[in-house]
């Protein structure tokens, strides 16, 4: 399922489960690729302007690494309790930014996203995120679970907002590593056939 949130979100945003849920129907066992809005400031897309930026135009590598939106740990467990095979997404990472390394890399940013999460819930970063029980979850459970993260999905992501498809992850297999470059393909139901009849068909076939 490819779920559009991009008019839900915003910079430095938080994904809830109730975003996704609100816009599509997701089922047990899917692919998830959330469709952020933030592919924008892809290297595939043109410049984006903006009067208030620095020489009026944003910097794709920040809207992309630095500033895009995030799941919650809520979210996490969802994924899990659906039993959701991949969790796939349109920006730098499948995690919040504000949780990987960029946190310490760009700590004015962390402060601007903390300012706004308090503004909005009145808690913290940590408090919203313990830090012990958000590594415990998203770097030792999901993996055990065989939930895997998949990044950097761009190019024609537009053209399935919140339709069904048969996703394909192809990784360029490396050897005891935790993470691998793939080609991400959609194949969507063809002319005359319903989303139903299609995603039945390809279960159906047998390499």
């Amino acid at each position: 399922m490819i779920v559009d949130i991009s008019d839900l979100v915003s910079d430095y945003s938080i994904i809830t489960p109730e975003m996704i849920t609100k816009k599509a129907e997701v089922k047990k066992g899917d692919i998830l690729i959330i469709n952020t809005g933030y592919h924008k400031y892809s290297w595939d897309q043109p410049q984006v302007n903006n009067k208030k930026a620095q020489g009026g135009v944003e910097s794709m590598e920040f809207g992309f690494l630095v500033r895009h939106p995030g799941p919650s740990i809520d979210f996490y467990k969802w994924a899990l309790d659906m039993k959701l095979k991949v969790v796939g997404v349109d920006c730098g990472a499948a995690e919040h930014p504000m949780n990987t390394p960029i946190r310490r890399m760009h700590e004015n940013h962390f402060k601007l996203a903390e300012e706004k999460l308090k503004k909005e819930t009145g808690k913290t970063w940590d408090e919203t995120f313990p830090q012990d029980e958000y590594y415990e979850l998203t770097h030792i459970t999901m993996p055990k679970k065989h939930l895997v993260l998949a990044e950097c999905i761009v190019g024609e992501i537009d053209q399935l907002k919140n339709k069904r498809a048969w996703i394909q992850i192809m990784p360029i297999p490396f050897v005891e590593v935790e993470t691998a470059w793939a080609r991400v393909s959609a194949l969507a139901a063809p002319a005359g056939m319903s989303e139903e009849e299609f995603i039945s068909a390809m279960e159906t076939q047998k390499c």
